[in-house]
């Protein structure tokens, strides 16, 4: 796993209302030409606002942050829209409401993980914790 993750995770719980400030660390495509002559800003700040779903990865360590969450009715099965970002790109990270998930409800999502019967959804791909959350 990579390096420990930073002193603010500790005051976070899965389920807390969180928003997360960084620097976006996506492929940016420039255009150079003879006729316009600019600066090249490659920093990006994003806003991410979600519930807190842990932190996870094996070489680089990343903050989850869960968008929107389906249940499927009948079953334990969850969805998860993810947001997950870097840790080392992270600006600031904010509790805007504890426990905004209620118990019940945090209790069998943080199963459904632990289980791998919650799909978690990243920008197309699906994602699989490989570390306990937190």
């Amino acid at each position: 796993m990579g390096k420990k993750a930073p002193e603010w995770v500790k005051n976070i719980r899965f389920g807390d209302l969180v928003m997360v400030e960084w620097w976006d660390h996506s492929k940016r495509e420039v255009r150079i030409s003879k006729e316009r002559v600019e600066k090249i800003k490659l920093d990006v700040p994003v806003v991410s606002f979600g519930v807190f779903l842990g932190v996870s990865g094996e070489e680089m360590q990343h903050i989850m942050v869960g968008r929107d969450i389906f249940r499927w009715l009948g079953g334990s099965d969850f969805d998860v829209d993810m947001t997950s970002i870097m840790i080392p790109a992270v600006k600031e990270v904010k509790v805007l409401k504890r426990n905004a998930l209620n118990k019940g409800y945090v209790e069998e999502l943080r199963s459904a993980i632990k289980a791998g019967t919650a799909r978690i959804i990243h920008r197309g791909h699906m994602v699989t914790f490989r570390r306990r959350t937190l």
